[in-house]
Protein backbone atom coordinates (compact mmCIF):
# COMPACT_ATOMS: atom_id res chain seq x y z
CA UNK A 1 0.00 0.00 0.00
CA UNK A 2 1.23 3.30 -0.31
CA UNK A 3 1.60 5.90 2.10
CA UNK A 4 -1.33 7.87 0.96
CA UNK A 5 -4.17 5.08 0.71
CA UNK A 6 -3.21 4.58 4.06
CA UNK A 7 -3.27 8.49 5.52
CA UNK A 8 -6.13 9.59 2.52
CA UNK A 9 -9.67 10.34 3.52
CA UNK A 10 -11.55 13.13 2.48
CA UNK A 11 -14.38 15.10 4.28
CA UNK A 12 -16.32 12.40 3.19
CA UNK A 13 -14.99 9.76 5.34
CA UNK A 14 -13.89 7.99 1.77
CA UNK A 15 -10.24 7.17 0.88
CA UNK A 16 -8.75 9.28 -1.96
CA UNK A 17 -5.80 7.85 -3.77
CA UNK A 18 -3.78 9.99 -6.15
CA UNK A 19 -2.70 8.21 -9.42
CA UNK A 20 0.67 8.61 -7.64
CA UNK A 21 -0.32 5.27 -5.58
CA UNK A 22 0.16 3.17 -9.18
CA UNK A 23 3.69 5.12 -9.21
CA UNK A 24 4.22 3.33 -5.95
CA UNK A 25 3.04 0.29 -6.67
CA UNK A 26 5.72 0.30 -9.97
CA UNK A 27 8.03 1.19 -7.57
CA UNK A 28 6.96 -2.02 -5.18
CA UNK A 29 7.03 -3.92 -8.67
CA UNK A 30 10.38 -3.27 -9.31
CA UNK A 31 11.77 -3.44 -5.84
CA UNK A 32 10.29 -6.98 -5.44
CA UNK A 33 11.72 -7.95 -8.99
CA UNK A 34 15.66 -6.63 -8.04
CA UNK A 35 15.84 -7.71 -4.52
CA UNK A 36 13.50 -10.55 -4.11
CA UNK A 37 10.89 -9.37 -1.37
CA UNK A 38 8.60 -6.09 -1.57
CA UNK A 39 10.06 -3.01 0.29
CA UNK A 40 9.57 -3.61 4.01
CA UNK A 41 8.71 -7.27 3.22
CA UNK A 42 10.42 -8.64 6.11
CA UNK A 43 8.10 -7.10 8.60
CA UNK A 44 5.04 -9.23 9.22
CA UNK A 45 3.26 -7.62 11.81
CA UNK A 46 0.73 -5.70 9.48
CA UNK A 47 0.24 -2.74 11.95
CA UNK A 48 4.50 -2.94 11.68
CA UNK A 49 4.42 -2.53 8.23
CA UNK A 50 1.87 0.15 8.19
CA UNK A 51 3.88 2.18 10.46
CA UNK A 52 7.42 1.41 8.25
CA UNK A 53 5.40 2.64 5.24
CA UNK A 54 4.72 5.19 6.89
CA UNK A 55 7.28 6.71 8.60
CA UNK A 56 10.69 4.81 7.91
CA UNK A 57 13.23 4.70 4.85
CA UNK A 58 13.27 2.35 2.33
CA UNK A 59 16.68 0.31 2.26
CA UNK A 60 18.15 0.04 -0.87
CA UNK A 61 21.17 -2.30 -1.53
CA UNK A 62 23.27 -1.81 -4.33
CA UNK A 63 22.69 -2.81 -7.57
CA UNK A 64 24.68 -2.89 -10.85
CA UNK A 65 22.18 -0.65 -12.76
CA UNK A 66 22.29 2.34 -11.65
CA UNK A 67 19.20 3.92 -13.97
CA UNK A 68 17.13 1.02 -12.33
CA UNK A 69 17.81 2.21 -8.66
CA UNK A 70 17.40 5.63 -9.21
CA UNK A 71 13.74 4.34 -11.08
CA UNK A 72 12.85 2.64 -8.00
CA UNK A 73 13.84 5.65 -5.62
CA UNK A 74 11.77 8.19 -7.82
CA UNK A 75 8.82 5.60 -7.31
CA UNK A 76 9.05 5.09 -3.33
CA UNK A 77 9.58 8.76 -2.57
CA UNK A 78 6.91 8.56 0.87
CA UNK A 79 5.34 12.58 -0.28
CA UNK A 80 3.34 11.25 -3.62
CA UNK A 81 3.60 15.10 -5.08
CA UNK A 82 7.39 14.17 -5.20
CA UNK A 83 6.98 11.13 -7.63
CA UNK A 84 7.11 11.51 -10.78
CA UNK A 85 4.26 11.28 -13.50
CA UNK A 86 3.44 8.10 -15.80
CA UNK A 87 4.92 10.75 -18.89
CA UNK A 88 7.63 11.69 -16.73
CA UNK A 89 8.49 8.62 -16.11
CA UNK A 90 8.41 7.37 -19.45
CA UNK A 91 11.25 9.55 -20.15
CA UNK A 92 13.75 8.22 -17.38
CA UNK A 93 16.80 6.40 -18.95
CA UNK A 94 15.84 3.25 -17.72
CA UNK A 95 12.91 2.67 -19.46
CA UNK A 96 13.94 4.70 -22.67
CA UNK A 97 17.25 3.29 -23.81
CA UNK A 98 18.80 4.46 -26.26
CA UNK A 99 18.09 3.24 -30.24
CA UNK A 100 21.66 2.56 -30.69
CA UNK A 101 22.03 0.06 -27.63
CA UNK A 102 18.18 -1.19 -28.90
CA UNK A 103 19.69 -2.28 -31.94
CA UNK A 104 22.71 -4.05 -30.39
CA UNK A 105 21.10 -5.87 -28.29
CA UNK A 106 18.39 -7.31 -31.32
CA UNK A 107 21.86 -8.22 -33.13
CA UNK A 108 22.98 -9.79 -29.97
CA UNK A 109 19.68 -11.60 -29.21
CA UNK A 110 19.55 -12.71 -32.59
CA UNK A 111 22.74 -13.80 -32.69
CA UNK A 112 23.09 -15.33 -29.38
CA UNK A 113 19.80 -17.68 -30.57
CA UNK A 114 21.21 -18.45 -33.84
CA UNK A 115 24.42 -19.98 -32.27
CA UNK A 116 22.19 -22.32 -30.16
CA UNK A 117 19.87 -23.29 -32.69
CA UNK A 118 21.39 -26.35 -34.64
CA UNK A 119 19.80 -25.45 -38.34
CA UNK A 120 18.96 -21.66 -37.75
CA UNK A 121 17.65 -20.61 -41.12
CA UNK A 122 16.66 -16.64 -42.26
CA UNK A 123 13.59 -16.74 -41.30
CA UNK A 124 14.26 -17.89 -37.73
CA UNK A 125 16.09 -14.67 -37.22
CA UNK A 126 12.98 -12.84 -39.03
CA UNK A 127 10.76 -14.19 -36.04
CA UNK A 128 13.07 -13.58 -33.36
CA UNK A 129 13.61 -9.75 -34.73
CA UNK A 130 9.81 -9.17 -34.59
CA UNK A 131 9.61 -10.68 -31.39
CA UNK A 132 12.46 -8.66 -29.87
CA UNK A 133 10.55 -5.50 -31.35
CA UNK A 134 6.77 -6.47 -30.31
CA UNK A 135 8.95 -7.01 -26.43
CA UNK A 136 10.49 -3.83 -27.18
CA UNK A 137 7.50 -1.66 -28.10
CA UNK A 138 4.75 -3.15 -26.09
CA UNK A 139 3.45 -3.80 -22.83
CA UNK A 140 4.38 -6.71 -21.18
CA UNK A 141 0.81 -8.03 -21.91
CA UNK A 142 0.59 -7.25 -25.64
CA UNK A 143 3.47 -8.30 -26.51
CA UNK A 144 2.74 -11.75 -25.41
CA UNK A 145 -0.28 -12.02 -27.09
CA UNK A 146 1.53 -10.86 -29.90
CA UNK A 147 4.31 -13.21 -29.69
CA UNK A 148 1.84 -15.74 -29.38
CA UNK A 149 0.04 -15.32 -32.38
CA UNK A 150 3.49 -14.91 -34.24
CA UNK A 151 4.49 -18.74 -32.80
CA UNK A 152 1.30 -20.23 -33.33
CA UNK A 153 1.54 -18.85 -37.10
CA UNK A 154 4.37 -20.20 -37.34
CA UNK A 155 4.11 -23.27 -35.97
CA UNK A 156 0.86 -23.70 -38.21
CA UNK A 157 2.81 -22.88 -41.45
CA UNK A 158 5.89 -25.18 -40.80
CA UNK A 159 3.80 -28.25 -40.28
Amino acid sequence: MSPESIQHRGDDDKVHIPLASDIWSLGCILYLMVYGTPPFGHITSQMAKINAILYKDIEYKPIEDEQLLNCMQLCLQRNYQNRPTVSQLLEHPYLRPSSSSTSTTKDSAISSLNSSMNESTEEDSIIVGKIFEEVSNNTPRTASKNVYKMLKAHTICTN
